[in-house]
């Protein structure tokens, strides 16, 4: 499959391509029969927190889409009684989203709050949104869509809503929600689509007031681990793949071991 770069696609088209993604990849590690639910399965509605992650991205970086996507409802509205969730069924359906009042504010105060960073600001003035990236590695076609795509800088920038985003606490998500891996498959994506990507870069900001924001990027012993696992995932994809068979965990009697933390405050 020869490589694509697309900066037109949709959210919806880019999710609905093949191709292994991230979140694939993750599901993958879990075990193969995760994977085959994640990609059989009809997908979920977004989680609050999803949803508003989305809403921000689109506010920071495609305002356009932003206000033309995104409906604030008035403030105490009432989506229980029939003339409001009739209200929000129609918005729906019309492919537009509704956000309480209070989310649409967080958002346009997020969105401040990273407008008004000097740093932030300055990794944001130049780019291309949402671009989708289709290629292949070790044979097994995979894609990738970055938040923020800066080619002439060689440059990926991620944005993450994040409850902490002091170095402490964004370092417990990058390590508990698999960013590392994230950021080693997306620039190996974009170098297996001809695209030169030296910097992955998180912007973290953060969901309450007063919306700090920290930008990290990580170490390449961190890169390499997360390019340890991806790799070990695609070679489960392709062994599972020609056996066709796809296992949860494994059937052996397995021993466990409390963690360090928990034996030490046993001590």
């Amino acid at each position: 499959m020869p490589h694509r770069i697309d900066y037109s696609l949709s959210n919806d088209e880019y999710h609905a391509a093949p191709e292994l993604n991230t979140s694939a990849i993750k599901e993958l590690l879990k075990s193969p029969s995760h994977y085959q639910e994640y990609v059989t399965a009809p997908r979920k509605p977004p989680t609050h927190a999803k949803l508003i992650g989305s809403a921000v991205h689109a506010a920071v970086l495609e305002p356009d889409i932003f206000y033309s996507n995104y409906v604030v409802l008035p403030e105490n509205f009432d989506g229980r009684t029939k003339e409001n969730k009739e209200k929000v069924d129609s918005l729906k359906t019309s492919g537009r989203t509704p956000l309480k009042f209070e989310d649409y504010q967080h958002c346009l105060d997020m969105a401040t709050a990273l407008h008004t960073h000097a740093t932030a600001r300055r990794l944001l003035n130049q780019g291309c949104a949402e671009v989708s990236v289709f290629a292949e590695i070790d044979g097994i076609p995979v894609k990738c869509r970055p938040d923020w795509l800066r080619k002439e800088s060689r440059l990926i920038v991620d944005l993450k809503t994040t409850e902490d985003a002091s170095e402490r606490g964004f370092t417990r998500s990058i390590a508990g929600l698999g960013y590392y891996l994230q950021a080693a498959w997306y620039l190996d994506v974009c170098q297996a689509a001809g695209i030169a990507i030296d910097t992955f870069l998180f912007i973290a900001v953060e969901k309450s007031p007063p919306y700090a924001v920290g930008i990290y990027e990580l170490d390449d012993a961190s890169l390499e681990t997360g390019r340890r696992e991806y790799q070990r995932a695609l070679a489960l994809w392709k062994h599972c793949t020609e056996m066709n068979e796809w296992p949860g965990y494994t059937p052996d009697i397995v021993t466990l071991q409390l963690p360090a933390w928990a034996l030490r405050e046993a001590a």
